[in-house]
């Protein structure tokens, strides 16, 4: 393929996956595994001489250091594929920090995109179904459930909760049913805990 129509792939690329200043895609690459796998394998890079901002103080740096990472990304058409990149590390503020990418969160292997995929497929799924259609084991996708989950625990407000019901299953794993005091009553899970109801009680008075 010469120059001009790779560099016409790489820009179609570019804008099939938002790819925004300053990296851009330096290759792709289709990687056949066997006679059934394919994946697709994209390279990002920056220029030379780019200047990222300093977690710590929004100082404008130049890069110190930086190494190579790995995500997987949503599917393209039906072939699997990842992201690599090139991840800056500065020297500001008597630190080292490593600049966080926009498509991922910290020490994650996924992009948010994937991450979100993952979620909506385990929403609508059992967990080994979907595990099976994103060909992951399911373990990860626990992982990344249960990152988001207490996530947004961490968020939760409770502070408007007026009754609780706590109930027993025969398995003695406790269900906390909140009602809000709103104008009409919505029950969700606060906590589920293998706890007896005391031991539940006295959890409660810490929150």
């Amino acid at each position: 393929m010469d120059n001009k129509n790779e560099k016409e792939k790489e820009n179609f690329f570019e804008k099939l996956l938002k790819v925004s200043e300053p990296w851009h895609i330096e290759n792709v690459e289709e990687k056949i595994i066997d006679l059934n796998n394919t994946e697709v394998h994209i390279y990002l890079n920056y220029p030379r001489g780019t200047k990222f901002k300093c977690p710590n103080c929004s100082k404008d740096c130049t890069t110190y250091d930086s190494s190579w990472r790995v995500w997987r990304h949503l599917n393209l058409w039906q072939y699997k594929t990842y992201i690599h990149a090139r991840i800056p590390t500065i020297k500001c503020c008597d630190k080292r920090p490593t600049i966080k990418p926009p498509w991922s969160r910290d020490n994650a292997h996924f992009t948010l995109l994937m991450e979100d995929n993952m979620l909506t497929l385990s929403k609508m799924s059992t967990i080994a179904k979907a595990s099976d259609y994103v060909k992951e084991y399911d373990k990860i996708l626990w992982r990344v459930i249960h990152y988001y989950v207490n996530r947004a625990r961490d968020k939760a407000d409770f502070s408007k909760v007026v009754n609780i019901g706590i109930d027993e299953t025969s398995k003695k794993v406790i269900i906390i049913l909140l009602t809000l005091l709103i104008l009409t009553i919505e029950k969700s899970c606060m906590l589920l805990r293998e706890k007896t109801i005391q031991q539940l009680i006295d959890l409660l008075k810490t929150l």
